[in-house]
């Protein structure tokens, strides 16, 4: 549980309604999705608990671009805190504790042995240093407009295809690891998760803004404003009131980079 305190800073930088793309830096066994988990998927585990859990595991952040802030907001448990688009931060709770399940997700631990019954029981027995974890390079953030390819005239998503989503991770950015926080007592912050997480910096966002807004599928659809680019019709004239939830993948990333 976050403790509030009386007198709360606010972060009132604006921040863009886009997520990014993460992967681990592995492919030998094809593309593994980081960042929206695919844990739940890889699990094969009757307990509807666990699955209901893993199924909604967010443990993914966007840390505040104010530094002051952040000073304030956490204790630096190891390493130090993030200063470019491609440093990430572990963030432990209360305990100085990192979830096991947080690792799982991570892939620093190999998710099939979730489906162990032992390897569940056995959650949180075992202990790291800080430093374990300092370093470490072991994902890469995918542009998410470098999903598409244009085929016969239209953008086709091609995160199914293993091959051609290889070589996007391979160019992708690599993440490194710099830091362990610790929120402060009496803080709040933007982990999604009171058990700890991990975040990433405003400046990967900025950074895949920039790529989304700079790609040839954002500028065809500027060239283009009254042709949906991914559907070669034209936009509704007279379309029903505006409701996010009937976007369409493809769309959202349309208003994320605005």
């Amino acid at each position: 549980m976050f403790l509030k305190s009386k007198h709360l800073q606010k972060d009132v930088r604006y921040q863009y309604n886009l997520q990014p793309y993460i992967y681990e830096t592995d492919t030998s066994n094809g593309p593994k999705s980081i960042l929206p988990s695919t844990l739940a998927d890889e699990v094969e585990t009757s307990n509807q608990t666990m699955k209901g859990y893993l199924h909604n595991i967010d443990y993914w952040s966007e840390l505040s671009s104010d530094t002051n802030m952040l000073e304030s907001q956490y204790d630096v448990l190891e390493g130090r805190l993030p200063t470019d688009k491609s440093e990430i931060v572990l963030i432990a709770d209360e305990n100085n504790e990192i979830s096991d399940l947080l690792l799982y997700s991570l892939r620093f631990k190999d998710p099939s042995e979730l489906n162990d019954a032992k390897k569940l029981d056995e959650l949180g027995s075992q202990t790291y240093q800080y430093s374990d974890f300092i370093g470490k390079k072991h994902s890469k953030a995918v542009v998410n407009t470098n999903r598409f390819v244009k085929e016969n005239n239209q953008w086709i998503n091609k995160i199914d295809d293993k091959s051609y989503m290889k070589t996007q991770i391979e160019n992708g950015l690599e993440l490194k690891i710099v830091g362990v926080l610790r929120q402060k007592e009496g803080t709040r912050s933007s982990v999604n998760s009171p058990s700890g997480g991990v975040a990433y910096t405003s400046a990967l966002i900025d950074y895949t803004s920039e790529q989304i807004q700079n790609s040839d599928i954002v500028k065809e659809q500027e060239a283009n404003p009254t042709i949906n680019v991914f559907t070669g019709k034209e936009f509704a004239k007279d379309p029903k009131p505006f409701n996010s939830a009937d976007l369409t993948e493809e769309e959202k990333i349309q208003l994320a980079k605005k």
